[in-house]
């Protein structure tokens, strides 16, 4: 079942996130602290715009999950930007509560974490021109029941309805079911991060709000 984000969601939205964060596979144990990859990519979210967020929960058909249990989710904003400028005010402080460093971080650990220090390096004129973005995320109980074409409708239409035309989606390299499973939808690349090696790490996907609704 797919119901709009509550409070009472965060822990749940923090495990798929986590459990979700190694390119769609389990992180759990992968940073030092099992907060980093949320406290980046899903609670600032639905601090800033908890009206953008809708989870998806088990029912007892699910027997891989407990019911009510939150197995899945969308969440975003209308404008990367605005949520920047809050980001840098109001959500840093939350963020160095969750995250204290200590001698057991190693260097991947810290590279990280910088992103959510400096929110600012994600805007660019290809963000600007597409000022929704969200972040969707689904445990293996809630795959292969197109809920993930739904979460995107929904979510689209609650851009549309706030007049946002455009939306774009971070997916990594590695992460080529979810390539796939985008540009099915009709999104494009827009951007890709490339390493010093010439490694491609991630791609930038762009979409038009009305095309997903």
């Amino acid at each position: 079942m797919i119901r709009p984000y509550e409070a009472a969601d965060w822990d749940g939205v923090g495990r798929v996130c986590v459990q979700t964060g190694d390119s769609g596979g389990d992180a759990t144990g992968m940073y030092a602290n099992d907060d980093l990859l949320p406290a980046i990519y899903a609670y600032p979210y639905v601090v800033f715009e908890p009206d953008l967020a809708w989870v998806v929960v088990a029912d007892s058909a699910e027997d891989d999950a407990t019911d009510g249990e939150v197995v899945g989710y969308i969440l975003g904003t209308s404008n990367v930007t605005a949520l920047v400028e809050w980001w840098a005010g109001d959500w840093a402080p939350r963020f160095e509560e969750l995250l204290p460093v200590d001698d057991g971080w190693t260097g991947a650990d810290l590279e990280v974490r910088g992103r959510g220090e400096h929110p600012e390096d994600q805007l660019n004129e290809v963000v600007r021109k597409h000022p929704g973005e969200f972040h969707i995320d689904l445990l293996p109980a809630a795959q292969g029941h197109g809920l993930g074409r739904t979460l995107i409708a929904i979510f689209a239409a609650a851009l549309r309805d706030r007049g946002v035309q455009r939306l774009s989606i971070g997916v990594g390299a590695a992460n080529q079911d979810a390539l796939a499973f985008y540009r099915h939808l009709g999104f494009e690349e827009l951007e890709r991060k490339v390493a010093e090696s010439g490694e491609v790490l991630a791609y930038r996907m762009g979409a038009q709000v009305a095309d997903l609704v």
